[in-house]
């Protein structure tokens, strides 16, 4: 299996990251309209955060535009999926996106009086975007194990007569169909698809953890997982926490 996708493949996470880009734009602008109507306890203070987060908000924004319609987009037309320093540009703009709608939100609860429901709205929001941004994250970290995974399969399959040392675990995500599969036939021929990723983004952002009968091996993807699990327990203690307490 080859490390380097191929444009089809790659085309599903780039969009998630697209529709994530877009969902932030739309949480962003009400909640810009939220924060210019709320009264001024210290206007000069809450003038230059707004002044600074509207900044913030037009760069990420533009950064990632004019990166997907120059960097991404020309290759993909073409059929050629960007290099791997590409992709991760692209999801590190997007992630970025991401965290000023969060820092905006924690200012919007502060400053503005944000009622409850929107406040559930713009959580729910969130939820979806940190779970397309994650599929792209888990497949971008996954992806180019699996050619790595199966060569050493195929040099070390089954169990090892001579007692030689075994090579190491590949890292990965382990899904329960590439276990089944190596379990009833002793073949690594099956691999992930943006459902199976998908699936595993948003039950983990349900859960705070692995899917059941899946597994996350290695750092780097035991570090995205943490990222993951800490970028949802801000959501459901911030600002869920808050709109439920202001259901009055």
């Amino acid at each position: 299996m080859s490390t380097v996708p191929s444009a089809r493949t790659a085309a599903p996470y780039l969009l998630a990251l697209v529709g994530s880009s877009l969902i932030d734009g739309l949480l962003r602008h009400r909640l810009f309209v939220d924060l210019s109507q709320a009264p001024r306890m210290a206007v000069g203070l809450a003038h230059v955060d707004l002044a600074a987060l509207a900044l913030s908000y037009r760069i990420s924004l533009g950064l990632f535009l004019a990166w997907f319609l120059l960097g991404i987009l020309p290759g993909m037309l073409r059929g050629r999926c960007p290099a791997r320093r590409g992709l991760r540009l692209f999801g590190l703009l997007a992630t970025l996106q991401f965290l000023v709608n969060l820092v905006l939100i924690n200012v919007a609860i502060v400053e503005a009086n944000v009622n409850s429901y929107e406040l559930l709205l713009e959580a729910i929001g969130l939820y979806v975007v940190i779970g397309l941004i994650f599929v792209f994250w888990y497949w971008y970290l996954d992806y180019p194990l699996r050619g790595q995974a199966q060569a050493m399969a195929m040099r070390a399959p089954g169990a090892n007569p001579d007692g030689a040392k075994l090579p190491p675990v590949p890292p990965g995500v382990l899904f329960p169909e590439e276990a089944f599969e190596g379990l009833s036939f002793g073949t690594t021929r099956w691999t992930p698809g943006f459902i199976d990723y998908l699936f595993f983004a948003m039950v983990a952002s349900n859960t705070f953890g692995a899917p059941e009968g899946h597994g996350v091996l290695g750092a780097r993807l035991k570090v995205a997982h943490m990222l993951h699990s800490l970028c949802m327990t801000g959501i459901f203690i911030v600002i869920v926490a808050r709109a439920i307490n202001t259901l009055s």
